[in-house]
């Protein structure tokens, strides 16, 4: 095989497929196309922007519902397979007195295609969250299909619960579960659903942060990326990536993370099977350090946090519950709070070249510079630090030489230095 520089791949195949046999190119009409993968979504999908110059796609029959299936290897000699169904087809108008006809095919997992045609109502009783969500998969989802099963990839939750399902597609009935699922080793129990091109993952944001803990590519490897101006000491290998691109979407503010609870939240239960009422309290000051998040990433000063919240008083929620088995449901919301809403308030948006390695939920490590107005002098002990990839898109323009680049939705993994 050539060689393929980073920033390229090597696009081999791009076809419609019609009654799961019979298949036309489509390469050489196509000028873009994307995919798109996020943590905050139970599905891959896919936009391609097609051109036809001649009409030679006319007499062809491209509907909703058919298959598109997407090939390609990257510069680290992996080779990649999508199978997507089409959803919609949007017709593009251009402005232009040319005879050629633009269009966008909008494509999603032929999983998720299945699954919002079907219909789930029934009660599952006595339950671990990861069985439920198991059982709708085989049994809404892939059904008869046992040869497109995929692998799904569970934390383990704790306690069993009862949940009644009427009138609900399998990913809703799977975000109704996820939302009510509690961890049994993360006390944030922030659980995601999404689709990875090797699977499902059912897992806390907390857990996938941890797993990097002991990743050593993180830090030293092909996990680790620099802007071209980041000063690199001591690194035993030149295996790192470069940020082409980068925006500071939002930054940490103390005062916005207290309104909202983050710092300090009490939160009421009342139980109505039995009329008594529970109070469960979170402190950040006290509990953040109960959460595993990154040493290596920026954390708020401990004298910063403890300023703001002498100042405001804590926000008060209540819940009202059936039974008080859903007390663990109570004190997830009251950490789920304090965890997420901190993580949200540090994001960065970057682009880099193309990698068949990295995907939503991985682990990256940034090293970003310090910048005054004279020069650049060391990493920015502020910015740089892991972070978690929450969105990917994957951008891919065919051409005598493929273009491949990725953008990456980044949460920083660190927020109290205690």
């Amino acid at each position: 095989m050539a060689y393929i520089e980073p920033g390229e791949c090597k696009l081999t195949k791009l076809n419609l497929i019609y009654n799961e046999t019979t298949t036309t190119g489509l390469l050489t009409y196509v000028n873009q196309f994307d995919i798109f993968e996020s943590i905050r979504s139970p599905v891959i999908k896919a936009v391609v922007a097609v051109r036809d110059t001649s009409g030679a796609l006319d007499n062809l029959i491209i509907g909703i519902g058919q298959q598109v299936e997407i090939e390609f290897t990257t510069n680290e000699k992996t080779t990649w397979n999508y199978t997507f169904t089409i959803s919609s087809i949007e017709p593009v108008t251009t402005g232009s007195k040319s005879d050629a006809k633009y269009f966008l095919m909008n494509l999603c997992s032929k999983d998720y295609f299945v699954g919002t045609n079907q219909n789930v109502t029934e009660v599952f009783s006595d339950m671990e969250s990861e069985k439920m969500i198991g059982l709708i998969m085989n049994k809404y989802i892939w059904g008869n299909r046992s040869r497109n099963k995929k692998r799904i990839k569970y934390e383990t939750t704790k306690g069993i619960d009862t949940i009644s399902f009427t009138s609900m597609n399998p990913y809703q009935a799977v975000d109704k579960i996820r939302r009510r699922a509690v961890s049994r080793r993360n006390k944030s129990s922030s659980f995601c659903f999404f689709e990875r091109v090797d699977g499902y993952v059912f897992s806390t944001i907390e857990e996938l942060i941890a797993g990097a803990k002991t990743d050593p590519s993180v830090r030293d490897g092909s996990r680790n990326f620099f802007l071209d101006n980041a000063p690199r000491k001591e690194y035993k290998n030149t295996n790192f990536r470069t940020i082409l691109a980068m925006e500071q979407v939002k930054y940490q503010d103390a005062e916005l993370l207290a309104i909202t609870g983050a710092l300090s939240c009490d939160v009421w239960s009342f139980c109505f099977a039995t009329g008594l009422y529970n109070k469960k309290e979170f402190r950040a000051l006290e509990n953040d350090g109960e959460f595993k998040v990154s040493s290596n990433s920026f954390r708020m000063p401990k004298n910063l946090m403890q300023e703001i919240t002498s100042k405001n008083n804590p926000m008060l929620k209540t819940y009202y519950i059936d039974t008080e088995r859903e007390q663990e449901r109570v004190e997830k919301e009251v950490y789920l709070r304090g965890y997420v809403s901190k993580l949200l308030s540090n994001m960065i948006n970057i682009k880099v070249f193309g990698s068949s390695e990295l995907g939503v939920g991985d682990v990256i490590h940034l090293n970003l510079p310090v910048v005054d107005s004279r020069s650049v002098t060391e990493n920015s002990e502020v910015l740089s630090g892991d972070y978690i990839i929450t969105k990917v898109r994957h951008m891919i323009t065919p051409q005598s030489k493929t273009q491949y680049f990725q953008s990456y939705e980044l949460l920083n993994t660190g927020f109290l230095n205690i």
